[in-house]
């Protein structure tokens, strides 16, 4: 197996073939040298030929490494594809007895907790993830409520903590809307597993911050993830109305980004070829908020409208029309009715269908 499903309750072999007892299994951060060695070029599909011994345990190559999918299934645990990897939350439910204090995600044996931030390796240092962060919830605002961020991480799917791509997308993602809005700063929180996009203003800097919990989500590609960082922005700059703390409503920063943003970061064809991806994918996301939680607060539409909602307003804002009554202060009951004029619907009803095909309660009065 690989090193993100091991667990404490795992051996591993020694070179004397006597099985090695794995006493700490820990997410951080390492900064040293890493080296690649390969046994042959050539894969077969069995580890023979390509085990190595690295500080007396027996590991796999580089070639068995780059190959571990194709490896035969008889040569892997059995249980492998039910496994949590470590740093998600089925994982921490599962070996939550191991978790020892609250400020590394650690788990150890009894004796062996860590007794410091970090640990001199044989060839670098590596530093343990701390869930000592800040609580952002409380800084400003979010994209999803903290009970809706949670019904996203319990309903959905990650990706592992090792998969590279997410980081990739977000990096590009910041280094394009900094051209745009160079007066913004915009971070990754790579280790913080909650969903969310957080806007919050602090020593003269407004800033935007996308957990990589939101990141790795999956059915959040590239283009939701864009739309998703374009909301925390649009809670400086969209249009009222605005939350007593003066932050753009909620409603009213998806309407802004994707009716604003969107067409500033995606042109011509390439606009409708990538909103629509982006809607589907949020959408996607916000279905996985319960229904306990997706009804809003009728009582501050503004900050808290309900998950519907908040679908018609991308919808109203892909399609340029009013921000829906359901997202404004003191708005009256939602009911269905039409939203598009006679003449923007005969010049544009391909897309407009298309817009909102099976979305539910997507035409609300404006």
């Amino acid at each position: 197996m690989t090193a993100q499903h091991l667990t404490l309750n795992d051996q591993l072999m020694g070179e004397d073939g006597n099985p090695v007892k794995i006493n700490v299994v820990a997410v951080g951060n390492y900064v040293g040298g890493i080296h690649h060695i390969s046994t042959g070029l050539y894969f077969t599909g069995s580890a023979d030929g390509h085990l190595l011994l690295a500080d007396g345990v027996v590991v796999g190559d580089f070639v068995l490494q780059m190959n571990f999918d194709g490896l035969q299934s008889g040569e892997k645990v059995a249980d492998l594809t039910s496994r949590p990897v470590i740093g998600t939350d089925g994982y921490n439910r599962t070996h939550a007895p191991q978790r020892k204090g609250e400020s590394f995600v650690a788990f150890s044996a009894k004796g062996h907790e860590p007794s410091a931030s970090s640990v001199q390796v044989q060839s670098g240092r590596f530093t343990f993830y701390s869930t000592a962060l800040p609580d952002l919830f409380r800084k400003g605002v979010s994209m999803f409520t903290e009970a809706q961020s949670i019904d996203i991480l319990e309903n959905g799917q990650q990706l592992a903590l090792s998969n590279p791509v997410p980081k990739s997308e977000i990096d590009n993602i910041f280094h394009i809307l900094r051209g745009f809005y160079p007066d913004y700063d915009f971070y990754l929180e790579w280790y913080r597993m909650e969903p969310n996009v957080y806007s919050f203003e602090e020593y003269g800097r407004k800033f935007v911050v996308v957990t990589g919990g939101l990141a790795r989500m999956i059915g959040l590609s590239y283009e939701g993830l864009m739309m998703a960082v374009a909301d925390g922005l649009s809670r400086f700059i969209g249009l009222p109305p605005k939350t007593p703390s003066g932050y753009v409503g909620t409603g009213a920063a998806d309407y802004f980004a994707f009716g604003v943003v969107s067409r500033a970061v995606w042109y011509g064809n390439s606009w409708i070829d990538s909103v629509m991806p982006a809607f589907t994918q949020l959408q996607t996301i916000l279905n996985l908020i319960s229904p306990a939680n997706a009804g809003g607060d009728p009582d501050d539409p503004v900050e808290y409208p309900s998950v519907a909602c908040r679908l018609s307003a991308m919808q109203s804002g892909i399609a340029h029309i009013p921000l829906p009554i359901c997202a404004r202060p003191g708005s009256p009951q939602a009911r269905p009715t039409s939203t598009l004029r006679r003449s923007y619907a005969s010049s544009h009803r391909a897309f407009f269908r298309s817009a909102l095909r099976g979305t539910g309660a997507a035409s609300i009065e404006v």
